[in-house]
């Protein structure tokens, strides 16, 4: 019996905003095999992350199609001249066509497949490291004795640092009680193993360092001899550390053990932030930087329901976009656009709260929502305002002339209106329109029926 195929050959049509998101997440499915990518910019933002991933591109749409002998087109252009033309073009008629909302539910379907992969990847990756110490431990358990034909069992011990955003935190220990770690570590350690250590090293060199007798850092309360510096490929960053003593020298097959076991964790680390990477840029909008918005509707949803459990909490929503900007791709060019979008996002970006969720909507439109305390909502004032004044003082060097503004509409959204996502953002949205009415440059609040236009 002949075995199923596996894999799904595939072709994008269309690199913009849509055919790059449709890229990073399909190229993460195990079960997709994307053979190329269509569009007529050659420059287009998923043109150049296909030639980044090695997959073809082409501008050619008629000669794309006719030479594609694969399983699936998946036309994200949305325009129905290019799926009827992809229809004419196609080799044979088992080969399918997905368009529309057809696309947007393979994309769906795929990116949960990815959210559950993503909690497996890492955890995996945690129990990886803990092995890969329990590893390289037993290992130097069984130590040759200098001058002894007897093995002896040498007590050491062992801990494993792992750092994010100058933070230390221990992800394992051995020998040893578990205590809190010094503040001042992460900067320790990076400055210790500031170099790419282990990128540096050619194959046949040790994978790890032999520390000075003397070495010790405040806060471990031990001295070590062995030290495995985990950097992000690429970059200088330093990940972690992984801290052993046992006596020195080793013998040298216990040195191209602990070797293996160090070069299958590292296998381990990058394959993990490979597909962090892409998790980060599928739910990003390419130009700016913040969430897109698939994502943000995702998480709108979530926080709707959130907002039902608990009856002293409200979210504002906020729509706002900018004011004429048609006129400042017209006057100035796209490049003054683009540039005019990526500075408002990180004014606003830089105005909200961390938990904030702030996303770019479509076009100049962007979108956020607020959580909140009841007691805590006229600060919606102040944040509108700064908004406002923080879009209104921004400046493109290259454009002295240009004035960037915007209007916002502002929606307080109350546990007992049981509202679903779209309902939410079409009222922000109706707000919005007031604020233009109202000369732009302005807010407009909509709370419990009331309207109130806000100025600065």
């Amino acid at each position: 019996m002949m075995q199923a195929k596996k894999d799904v050959d595939v072709l994008v049509v269309g690199a913009g905003q849509g055919g790059t998101a449709v890229l990073q997440v399909f190229s993460r499915c195990s079960w997709m095999n994307i053979l190329g990518i269509v569009d007529r910019d050659q420059d287009s933002a998923g043109m150049i992350l296909a030639r980044t991933m090695g997959i073809e591109t082409s501008t050619d749409l008629e000669k794309s199609i006719c030479n594609f002998y694969g399983d699936l087109i998946v036309d994200v252009t949305g325009r129905q001249y290019t799926y009827q033309k992809i229809s004419a073009l196609r080799t044979h008629n088992s080969i399918e066509i997905i368009s529309g909302k057809a696309t947007r539910l393979l994309f769906d379907l795929a990116s949960h497949q990815i959210d559950d992969q993503s909690v497996i990847d890492a955890q995996t990756l945690r129990l990886q490291l803990l092995n890969s110490m329990l590893d390289i431990s037993l290992n130097l358990e069984e130590n040759q004795n200098l001058g002894s034909d007897n093995n002896v069992c040498t007590a050491h011990k062992a801990i494993a640092i792992m750092i994010e955003k100058d933070h230390c935190t221990v992800a394992g220990i051995m020998g040893d009680q578990s205590k809190p770690l010094d503040e001042s570590l992460a900067a320790k350690l990076k400055k210790t193993f500031s170099d790419n250590y282990i990128q540096q090293q050619l194959p046949e060199n040790s994978l790890f360092i032999e520390l000075p007798e003397d070495f010790y850092l405040e806060g471990l309360d031990t001295y070590y001899t062995l030290a495995i510096p985990l950097h992000r490929e690429g970059d200088d960053e330093l990940l972690g550390v992984l801290f052993f003593y046992t006596p020195l020298p080793m013998a040298s097959e216990k040195v191209k053990m602990i070797n293996i076991i160090v070069k299958h964790l590292y296998l381990s680390v990058k394959t993990l932030f490979y597909y962090q990477s892409l998790e980060y840029h599928a739910i990003r909008d390419p130009l700016t930087d913040i969430y897109n918005r698939r994502y943000f509707e995702k998480r709108l949803t979530e926080e709707l329901s959130r907002l039902n459990r608990q009856e002293d909490m409200v979210f504002f929503c906020l729509f706002f976009d900018l004011d004429h900007f048609k006129q400042i791709n017209d006057v100035y060019g796209h490049q003054a656009g683009d540039l005019s979008l990526i500075m408002v996002a990180t004014c606003v970006g830089n105005i909200l709260r961390d938990y904030d969720i702030f996303a770019r909507y479509g076009g100049d439109e962007f979108v956020a929502v607020l959580p909140m305390k009841e007691n805590h909502k006229k600060s919606i004032h102040v944040v509108a305002k700064r908004i406002l004044l923080g879009v209104r003082a921004l400046r493109i060097a290259k454009y002295p002339d240009l004035r960037i503004g915007t209007s916002i509409g502002v929606s307080c959204i109350y546990p007992s209106e049981n509202l679903n996502a779209n309902e939410v953002v079409d009222r922000a949205d109706r707000a919005l329109y007031q604020a233009k009415d109202a000369g732009r440059g302005v807010a407009c609040l909509q709370d419990n029926g009331e309207q109130k236009i806000i100025t600065v």
